[in-house]
């Protein structure tokens, strides 16, 4: 039989760019409408500031504070416990008060100054305070977003546009670890939620910028 040359590889820098990009970012970009693709991006701006508690919380309160790990656990599962308590007391009921609109931009301004506001926390007090409101506008945020993407994505495509915005969630997630590390390493225990309440913050600007968008029966 005949033989063919190799077909050469194309794309050249542009496509070793494209490679390097993560899936999800590759689907936010090519798929579905503006608005969709919009609340796409908004999960992953908004879990890679998130991440920073997670990934970095142990840390900082170690060089911080000089928690070990119990004490470190003990205050995770203190913080968890008011987040768990926001979204069963209090989103039932603002959803029907104020909206998801509302909750989704409050929820952002709180949680935004507040894990801005640890990165200068040197006492437990005020600390706790920060983590309180990190904890409850990140319980109002999350649900309220999620319920706002639901109304934008058509019973078809439900489930595929839902399971993408797990993607996006992810991969912000995977790549704040890695982020909010360096800037531990490089620039001191509290550079990285100084960043990460500034980005957040940032997520609301955007919000709000691109809110006919987002929102196109507001």
């Amino acid at each position: 039989p005949e033989s063919k040359a190799p077909v050469p590889a194309r794309g050249g820098w542009r496509g070793l760019a494209r490679a390097l990009v993560p899936a999800p970012l590759l689907v936010m970009a090519s798929v579905h409408g503006r608005s969709q693709r919009l609340y796409l991006y908004l999960f992953f701006h908004m879990f890679f500031a998130f991440s920073v508690v997670d990934s970095m919380f142990p840390l900082f309160a170690a060089a911080r504070f000089d928690w070990n790990e119990t004490q470190t656990g003990l205050f995770i599962a203190a913080v968890a416990i008011v987040l768990g308590a926001s979204q069963g007391l209090f989103v039932g009921r603002l959803s029907r008060g104020i909206g998801e609109t509302r909750m989704t931009m409050i929820g952002l301004a709180l949680t935004g100054i507040s894990i801005a506001g640890m990165s200068a926390s040197h006492g437990f007090a005020t600390l706790s305070i920060c983590s309180v409101g990190m904890a409850l506008g990140a319980g109002i945020t999350i649900p309220a977003f999620t319920s706002l993407f639901s109304k934008v994505c058509g019973a078809h495509e439900a489930g595929e546009t839902m399971s993408q915005s797990q993607a996006m969630l992810h991969t912000g997630r995977t790549i704040g670890a890695l982020c909010w590390g360096w800037v531990f390493a490089s620039i001191g225990p509290g550079a990285p939620f100084l960043f990460a309440g500034i980005a957040l913050l940032g997520a609301l600007v955007v919000f709000l910028a691109f809110s006919r968008v987002l929102l196109p029966q507001a």
